[in-house]
């Protein structure tokens, strides 16, 4: 940190009077002989230092990389051309320097080389060597060369951990000066919890709320069949009344990026949203029985279903055209195939969907969309209900394809008419039009009741009947082993920054289970509330993910220290149970109820020092 902070006569004192070198000689003088860009040098003072063959010829085409830089800078391109072919294009060892050598080479065809050279590598002269310096500095190992800044990381890393476990700190903020002369402790919790407002819309009972990962919007869920989209800032106010469910909605997901809300009701119907538009875009029927839960798999347009027929079903949302018409420009990202989100990994895909392989197992779409898929549309008169291919005795038996319908399990579509042509003319863009492709399915031998998708989107924890935690494998598409654990499981929650699910059970002494994945072992229970004969859902929220929430059968919220187990806080403002909690990560968010009062509850939660 002192020779970050450009003390280097400290530096040279410390060392004398302490008898240590802060680095190897071989190392000071490589570090000089970078930072006053004598690369020569450099480049025969890396051969005496110990590296592995990957380090050393990264090593070397930065050096080589630079060299050509500074002959381009000083408009001498005989010596760039010679470097170039004799030196940077040898030294490039995988396809990324490659690219990088071709970079460069077209630079000198660029009218202003100094120009290109910042325009098109981000190099400037002045602090060219600095910046060389810190990424050769990175490429050697911590035995060699002290990474920067290793005493502030460690001295963050002290206070965070004394903040992490003290059981009284709330805070949205951190603050910017450490105090290291005292430990960090608390006196006491001072956090404020206050309904701030009651939001009214469903007729019936409330029995699912989600925020979405934006912090924008809510999304809630009841069993009056309607789902409605709230704005999550004050004044709260109603974005969407969408009642196309014929049944109670049971349980609603957001995408990873806010784009799509799925509701699901008890006939199995799943339903898409998107936010700011009158109807569905999108729509799955219950082809092999009733799904029951759903989750989304993260920085994807992909979601898994399960369900009664002892199976999971992997569903890839995109967008589809209508008959005879191309994709609307108003519609963001129409025609920019960049955008298309990752999706799972699959055996088998939608015709026309080519996917490349991703490190992480995941694939992203590279180009192709399904197109030109003749739809038979019709209009029906009632907006409130959904359009299905049986609705209407007119419609041919396959205006809706299906698993069902085609025999097909892999790359089956499933799509959502409820526009005639001369409606789609008049509002082509406010009304987008989606396939749900059936993308893969997998036979789990039981019946999922609940389905979690962790953060890394690799790993989905099911729960059944059977009292069995099962762990399913996203990449793989197939069964891990079960988590030891013979609960009954009323709902899961993964965590969005740690590999990690809230477990609740219920009983005549309901507890929540916090699971690590990675060590397949139980970090912390939280008890206190009831869960006797509803099932109920919790979730985790606050700064950091600090705290566990759940609603209860007496019609409290309860909410515990995350670490501790410890409960905090128990809120009373609902008169009937408490079905679901949502509490974003996001700074500054409300926490959101919903309850068998037909009413959503909005609390405010801060630091009672904080505005």
């Amino acid at each position: 940190m002192i020779l970050e902070s450009m003390f280097r006569d400290t530096v040279s004192s410390l060392e004398r009077e302490s008898g240590y070198l802060y680095d190897t000689s071989c190392v000071n003088v490589l570090r000089e002989s970078i930072l006053s860009n004598d690369i020569r040098k450099a480049r025969s003072l890396l051969s005496q230092v110990t590296l592995s063959h990957e380090v050393r010829m990264a090593c070397i085409f930065l050096l080589s990389q630079q060299s050509f830089a500074t002959a381009l800078y000083n408009d001498n391109l005989e010596e760039a051309i010679r470097i170039l072919s004799e030196d940077l294009s040898l030294t490039a060892f995988d396809e990324e320097t490659e690219a990088r050598a071709n970079k460069c080479a077209s630079l000198i065809m660029y009218p202003s080389p100094r120009a290109a050279l910042s325009k098109e590598l981000a190099w400037d002269m002045d602090t060219s060597c600095t910046v060389l310096w810190s990424r050769i500095e990175k490429l050697l190992s911590p035995e060699m060369c002290v990474p920067s800044n290793r005493l502030l990381t460690l001295l963050y890393q002290a206070v965070e951990l004394q903040e992490l476990y003290c059981k009284n700190h709330f805070s949205w903020s951190r603050s910017t000066v450490m105090n290291l002369y005292e430990d960090h402790s608390c006196a006491s919790l001072r956090m404020q919890t206050r309904c701030i407002a009651r939001l009214h819309g469903h007729l019936d009972e409330v029995w699912d709320i989600k925020l979405s990962p934006c912090g924008t919007y809510v999304a809630s869920g009841s069993k009056d069949g309607t789902v409605i989209l709230w704005h999550s800032k004050s004044p709260f106010e109603q974005l969407n009344y969408w009642k196309h469910h014929r049944t109670a909605v049971s349980c609603i997901a957001w995408s990873s990026d806010s784009t799509y809300l799925a509701s699901a009701d008890r006939e199995g119907v799943i339903l898409l949203w998107m936010p700011g538009y009158l109807s569905c875009v999108g729509r799955v029927e219950p082809c092999y029985g009733v799904p029951m839960c759903m989750s989304w798999i993260p920085n994807t347009h992909t979601f898994l279903v399960g369900g009664f027929e002892r199976d999971v079903v992997l569903y890839y949302v995109e967008k589809g055209l209508r008959r005879g018409r191309h994709r609307n420009s108003h519609y963001p990202g129409a025609n920019n195939s960049s955008n298309s989100p990752d999706i799972a990994s699959s055996g088998n895909t939608p015709e026309n969907v080519n996917l490349l392989e991703h490190p992480s197992g995941i694939h992203d779409i590279a180009e192709g969309t399904i197109d030109d898929i003749e739809m038979d549309e019709s209009h029906y008169e009632d907006s409130e209900q959904p359009f299905t291919a049986s609705d209407n005795p007119n419609d041919p038996a396959d205006a809706t394809t299906s698993v069902a319908d085609t025999g097909d399990v892999e790359g089956s579509y499933h799509t959502c008419s409820d526009y005639a042509e001369s409606d789609f003319t008049n509002n082509e863009a406010e009304d987008p039009f989606y396939y749900i492709h059936e993308v893969k399915r997998a036979v789990v031998g039981c019946r999922v009741r609940n389905i979690a998708i962790n953060f890394r989107g690799d790993i989905a924890v099911l729960s059944a009947p059977d009292h069995v935690i099962r762990l399913f494998d996203i990449v793989q598409f197939t069964d891990l082993s079960p988590l030891p654990d013979n609960s009954i499981v009323t709902s899961l929650y993964c965590s969005k920054l740690y590999n990690q699910v809230l477990v609740s059970t219920s009983g005549k002494y309901p507890v929540m289970r916090l699971w690590d994945l990675d060590e397949r072992r139980i970090i912390q229970t939280y008890r206190g509330h009831r869960e006797e004969r509803f099932d109920l859902k919790c979730a985790m929220g606050g700064p950091d993910e600090m705290f566990v929430i759940s609603g209860s059968e007496d019609a409290q919220i309860y909410i515990w220290n995350k670490v501790f187990g410890s409960l905090i806080r128990v809120l009373k403002e609902h008169t009937s149970a408490v079905n679901a909690v949502t509490w974003s990560i996001v700074p500054w968010s409300h926490m959101f109820s919903a309850a068998d009062d037909y009413h959503l509850g909005v609390w405010e939660i801060k630091n009672d020092t904080e505005e």
